[in-house]
């Protein structure tokens, strides 16, 4: 199954990468990138073509171009039938033209329209979003470049979105590896860095003492991770954006501040609940086969082996149907520890299909046991095409079922796996390959151990000729303390 980069309607078979370049830049928690790609038709026939690509949930599509036999298209935002009809007309009357979706979570897609034979479409794409903060303060940025099919029911006709037969798992299949590959992370403020480091490949960090330059010692086709590591875990940081002088309205000529801050919070282990129920729901489909299905399983080892006394728990693997270790929570007592070891010891990605909405389903039917606070731990790479479903059934059963979730792999669904999180009011994780998986494992089970803190409100006062506006007004309803 292909899943990523250029394809010819219809067919979905992929038309050939030959160079990509990524020129990134990082701020604080703020990064912008522009990736260029390029590809080519080498056959003697015309193709209408799309683009599809993985996106991080956070990211934002900020530009667009296009240049296809010579001619360049840049983006223009417009009502959506309105344009896919300007399309249809382009491309009947074959001139080039390129239409292209709204991002739908981490998906971004592009109908590209006729490429000629022997031509190139070089394709210019710039992004900007927040990144998230690990354990121990360390800056997060991490760059897709593996797209897992979803799984979607047989009979889907979506062109953008490949189907993957409801009685089988989702395989993914990187894109063909361009001839040439660049990639470079500037981060600034060189001074207040301590380290910088990455899990996912061999990199080089050039610090000239005002800003540091990333680039990769090795090419490899797995999501780009990068972790900054400050100097100061818990200092504010500041970024000011000038207002345009030429602003066509208020909001354009207004300046905008981002305050970025990690709060510490006192007392944590005064708050630490005694007991909980612990469901671990374990992804078993196809697409978790292979060094994914290992990465689940040793991630379930630590939680098993570090859930205090007192405490029930139970495991759930699922695929097309799931399945329960145990038929209901049992105690964590060392009988029960080893019979969910030997089960952790030999998970097998051997249950087809990706359902996770009937498994949580069925978890939320069932009252806590025993009225302990129940904490559902999701591990799945996320190949699923009902996010939305899932995520609102998660928010529906909050209030006495929190989730966290796991997003296991390159390619893991930051849209599912953030979702899960957020509207469980919990938190999420992602672990790629190579990754130290305890630290992760111990900080969630410390945020499950402790009760949240609700309805936070900020105010902002400034002097009497300033005028502050909170964008957004509520981001976030839940945090906790650690």
């Amino acid at each position: 199954m292909l899943t990523y980069g250029v394809f010819i309607c219809d067919r979905n078979e992929e038309v050939p990468l030959k160079s990509q370049c990524v020129r990134s830049f990082l701020k604080g928690q703020v990064v912008g990138f522009r990736s260029t790609l390029t590809y080519v038709n080498h056959t003697e026939n015309p193709l209408e073509v799309f683009f599809r690509t993985p996106v991080d949930d956070s990211f934002a599509v900020v530009g667009l171009e296009a240049c296809i036999d010579g001619k360049k298209i840049r983006a223009e935002i417009q009502e959506k039938e309105k344009a896919r009809e300007k399309h249809k007309e382009a491309v009947s009357s074959g001139r080039t033209a390129a239409f292209g979706e709204e991002k739908q979570g981490d998906i971004f897609s592009l109908v590209l329209g006729n490429l000629p034979p022997k031509e190139m479409a070089v394709l210019e794409l710039t992004m900007v979003g927040e990144l998230n903060v690990e354990a121990g303060g360390a800056v997060r940025f991490v760059l897709p470049k593996v797209l897992k099919p979803r799984y979607t029911p047989t009979g889907s006709n979506n062109p953008l979105a490949p189907e993957v037969s409801s009685d089988s798992g989702a395989t993914a299949k990187q894109g063909t590896g361009p001839d040439s590959y660049q990639f470079s992370l500037e981060i600034v403020d060189a001074p207040n860095i301590d380290k910088v480091t990455s899990p996912s490949h061999k990199i080089f960090a050039d610090n000239d003492g005002e800003k540091i330059k990333v680039t990769l010692t090795e090419v490899k086709q797995t999501d780009i991770v990068i972790l900054v590591q400050p100097k100061e875990i818990n200092k504010p940081l500041i970024i000011v954006e000038p207002g345009l002088l030429n602003g066509e309205n208020n909001f354009q000529k207004s300046s905008a501040i981002m305050v970025s801050f990690i709060p510490e919070f006192k007392g944590e282990n005064n708050c630490l609940q005694a007991a909980c129920e612990f469901v671990f729901v374990i992804d078993r489909s196809g697409s978790m086969a292979g060094s994914y299905i290992k990465d689940a399983a040793e991630t379930l080892l630590l939680f098993l082996k570090s859930i205090p006394e007192g405490c029930y728990f139970n495991i759930i693997g699922f695929g097309s149907t799931y399945v329960h270790l145990f038929p209901e929570s049992v105690p964590y007592n060392q009988k029960n520890l080893e019979t969910a070891v030997k089960h952790a010891e030999n998970l097998q990605a051997d249950l087809g299909g990706t359902e996770l909405f009937d498994p949580l389903k069925q978890i939320f039917s069932h009252a806590p046991k025993k009225g302990l606070p129940r904490q559902v731990f999701v591990l799945t790479d996320g190949s699923i095409r009902n996010t939305n479903s899932v995520i609102q059934l998660v928010k529906k059963n909050s209030i006495n079922s929190r989730c966290f979730s796991f997003g296991i792999g390159s390619g893991a669904s930051t849209t599912l796996v953030k979702g899960i999180a957020q509207a469980g009011k919990g938190a999420a994780e992602f672990i790629v390959s190579g990754e130290r998986m305890q630290p992760k494992v111990i900080r969630s089970l410390k945020k499950a151990m402790q009760p949240a803190v609700t309805d936070v409100q900020i105010s902002v006062s400034a002097s009497n000729n300033i005028t502050v506006n909170v964008v957004p007004k509520r981001k976030a309803s839940t945090y906790f303390c650690w």
